[in-house]
């Protein structure tokens, strides 16, 4: 299943770190640098990565 979500609709958190990600090239394993951009806690990065990646907007 791959769905596919409009920006508009992600949380805050989602957009910030799918923002890093695609703007910076930063893998999405590499929690220590998206913490350390991002402001959240390694917690909120790795769900969100993962939120983003159930919603088809990363691999």
């Amino acid at each position: 299943m791959n769905l596919k979500y409009d920006y508009r609709s992600l949380s805050t958190a989602e957009r910030q770190i799918y923002d890093l990600l695609t703007t910076f090239r930063i893998d999405t394993e590499n929690y220590e640098e998206l913490t350390k951009r991002s402001g959240f806690s390694e917690f909120h990065v790795k769900a969100a990565v993962q939120l983003l990646k159930l919603k088809g907007l990363l691999k």
